[in-house]
């Protein structure tokens, strides 16, 4: 009898550690869903805190977007510039119609009787300038 006996016992602990097990686990689940439902609460409220449009992250990351604008569109501006004078001068240099001619050496006799070189340059222009 005394094997029944002891039998009952142990049945009657195990059901004892159990219960305690069970209860103990019941605890710990409710701990863990109470930091759950209180995280969920911190990220809802920075959610919200993302989505207001007067936050400052979001207002310092439209400036830097309109600086980022602002950057590129000065340096297209300044590079249109460029290429614009660059085709200036080119257009410029290839439609001109002007010809410099550049006092000539003379003779010494030619230069005593007056004819240096910057006139007989002169005279060749007019003559061009003529035909």
């Amino acid at each position: 009898m005394t094997n029944g006996t002891e039998n009952g016992e142990r049945g009657a602990r195990s059901e004892i550690d159990s219960g305690t097990a069970e209860g103990s686990m019941a605890e710990e689940l409710r701990l863990f869903l109470r930091e759950q439902a209180k995280l969920a609460q911190l990220q809802a409220a920075r959610l919200e805190q993302e989505e207001n449009p007067t936050h400052w992250s979001r207002r310092l990351g439209h400036l830097g977007e309109a600086l980022a604008v602002a950057f590129r569109l000065t340096i297209a501006i300044v590079a249109f510039a460029v290429i614009v004078g660059i085709l200036s001068a080119l257009w410029s240099a290839a439609h001109d119609s002007g010809l410099v001619i550049e006092a000539f050496s003379v003779p010494s006799d030619l230069a005593a009787r007056g004819l240096t070189g910057q006139v007989v340059a002169s005279q060749m222009l007019d003559k061009l300038a003529a035909m």
